[in-house]
Order: C-alpha cells, then sequence, then structure tokens
C-alpha cells in the first residue's frame, strides 16, 4: 500500500508510509507510545512501554514524528485484551490493553510530572469546589 503522501507532508527525516522498528519507552499524556530512531522521537497509538512494535510513518514535524501501529512484534506482559469492541478506531480508549492498576500507575506518573502550576489550577477549580459540595 505505498499512496502518494499528502500535499503538505514533510518528507524528512523519513517518507511518507516508511515503516520502522521501534522499542516503545514510555506513554504520553494522551496514551500515545513513544520511541526513538536514531535519536529522533516517534509517537505511536495503541502501545505499551517495553513491546517491540513495527510502525509506519504519516507525519513528519519539526521534532517529531507519528506513526501508525502495523504490528506488535513483541508484545509486553502487562498487554491485555481491551474490552471496548471499538479499541484501536475510536481513539477514546488508548490504555484499555493495560490492566487497569497498571493504567492508574502510569495516570499517577502523569500527574506527577505536571507543571506545578498547572496543579495547583486544577485543585483550586476543580478538586477543592468538588470537596466542598460533595
Amino acid at each position: 500500500m505505498n499512496r502518494l503522501p499528502p500535499k503538505k507532508f514533510v518528507a524528512e527525516p523519513f517518507a511518507y508510509h516508511e515503516e520502522l522498528g521501534l522499542e516503545i519507552q514510555t506513554l504520553t499524556n494522551e496514551g500515545r507510545g513513544i520511541g526513538r530512531h536514531n535519536n529522533w522521537t516517534i509517537m505511536v497509538p495503541f502501545v505499551i512501554p517495553g513491546e517491540k512494535v513495527r510502525v509506519r510513518i504519516y507525519r513528519n514535524h519539526k521534532n517529531y514524528s507519528e506513526a501508525d501501529l502495523v504490528k506488535v512484534l513483541k508484545p509486553s506482559p502487562q498487554r491485555i485484551e481491551a474490552r471496548c469492541p471499538l479499541f484501536g478506531q475510536c481513539g477514546g480508549c488508548q490504555y484499555q490493553g493495560i490492566p487497569y492498576e497498571e493504567q492508574l500507575k502510569k495516570k499517577e506518573y502523569l500527574l506527577m510530572q505536571m507543571d506545578y502550576r498547572i496543579l495547583i489550577l486544577l485543585i483550586i477549580y476543580i478538586i477543592w469546589p468538588t470537596m466542598l459540595w460533595n
């Protein structure tokens, strides 16, 4: 399946639909996996840290690229079957391939990485008012 790239596709550092092997290192706050190829960051949905995957590049940005998951070559021992029949299609349940306890750990880690100013705003405008009324 070698389609022509979109008109505004930036062909560096990877060609359109170029396939690469990656090892996923961590997750973004949106649940996308991050892997590196020659020190270049590539983001991939529906993967878990520690997995070795085959990806297909569809967009290059100034500092990173985005890719689709082609195949999980070596799954993480944490990978489970997603309960949602639309997993991988709608994009609203990126963490469903991970056990719930691990989802909570990953989300807690992401919260700890947030800039403290954002955390303060979260407490002032969301958590504190909720605590007052419950």
